[in-house]
């Protein structure tokens, strides 16, 4: 990821079993390195992919696991962190949400620059599609009613985006939100 303002600003993001997000300088790969950040983002093993987006100047990454180091009053199973443009960038939990489930998310703009909003799939938990404002995590939609309950929907799986529509697969059925 590029984070224009920071320095390094060519960053790489891993985020590890050990509960970590390790950010690090993509100019310096090769041989053993320190991290530029190594900070402690979750309660326990992080195992699902990630979504990264831009808002007002800051990179954020979205990931499905237990945040740890939540704002106050806030907790769930959706972590949002934040990349501030500094020398050296650092690395915070914007917020956390509860997606009710295991799903990765996704991230969706009407423009690619604006309005992000982030998907989240209530996998093997409220078999759910939930949506939240992509810079304080509230909830933008929060699963429907009985009619958008989805059977059961797989921990591995993430809503695909495709001229429109969002698709979701279950364990028997092909599901489309439309915008």
């Amino acid at each position: 990821m590029e984070v224009a303002g920071a320095t390094p600003s060519h960053l790489a993001l891993i985020l590890g079993k050990d509960q970590n997000a390790y950010l690090i300088n993509r100019d310096n790969l090769g041989g053993i390195t320190t991290p530029v950040i190594k900070k402690q983002v979750a309660q326990g093993e992080i195992a699902s992919g990630s979504a990264v987006y831009a808002v007002a100047g800051s990179t954020y990454i979205a990931f499905n696991g237990s945040g740890a180091g939540c704002p106050a009053g806030q907790n769930g199973d959706l972590v949002a962190m934040q990349v501030s443009a500094q020398n050296p960038p650092t690395l915070s939990i914007a917020w956390c949400a509860s997606q009710n489930g295991a799903g990765s998310p996704i991230v969706t703009s009407p423009d690619g620059v604006s309005s992000f909003i982030v998907w989240g799939l209530g996998a093997e938990g409220d078999n759910r599609l939930h949506g939240f404002d992509g810079a304080t995590g509230q909830v933008i939609f929060a699963g429907g009613g009985n009619a958008e309950q989805m059977d059961m929907v797989q921990h591995f799986q993430t809503p695909i985006v495709a001229k429109g529509p969002m698709y979701v697969g279950s364990s028997s059925k092909l599901y489309a939100f439309l915008p």
